[in-house]
């Protein structure tokens, strides 16, 4: 199933009005689902509440686009993750009751038509411990589906 994401054109300062989650094929449609979801509803950028996440996939890569809900600019370019190369995932980070981290490294890049993939660590900032464990548990069989 073919489809066009809604964010892969998205540029810092560009607004993220109108976006909307997307799930294509390969891998598992569960799993993806759920990682679009729980992203979009509950990630926020690493260090602060105030630029939400948005996510979508791009084929078998993930994008994700940190964006603020007040004015809907984009914070800066998608970064683009190829979950069938996942080199570390941490256990969860939990902090307090509404506050939670995922670390992984992925193999990322800015620009998925170069194919110019490089590790490193994605952060995500999640306002609920329980989901931030049932997305690292998504994110692994995202990668078992994919290998």
């Amino acid at each position: 199933m073919l489809s066009t994401p809604f964010l892969f054109s998205q540029k810092a300062g560009e607004s993220a009005q109108g976006m909307t989650s997307v799930t294509t094929s390969r891998g598992s449609g569960d799993a993806r689902s759920f990682i679009v979801s729980s992203i979009n509803n509950h990630g926020y950028y690493h260090n602060s509440f105030k630029w939400k996440l948005k996510a979508s996939f791009e084929g078998s890569y993930l994008g994700i686009v940190p964006y603020n809900p007040q004015n809907n600019k984009v914070k800066e370019e998608t970064m683009y993750c190829d979950f069938s190369n996942l080199y570390t995932s941490g256990n969860v980070d939990v902090r307090s009751n509404n506050l939670a981290f995922i670390n992984i490294y992925v193999a990322s890049s800015r620009n998925i038509n170069k194919k110019k993939w490089k590790k490193e660590k994605l952060v995500i900032r999640v306002d609920n411990p329980e989901i931030a464990k049932s997305l690292l548990d998504a994110f692994q069989d995202l990668n078992r589906s994919l290998r």
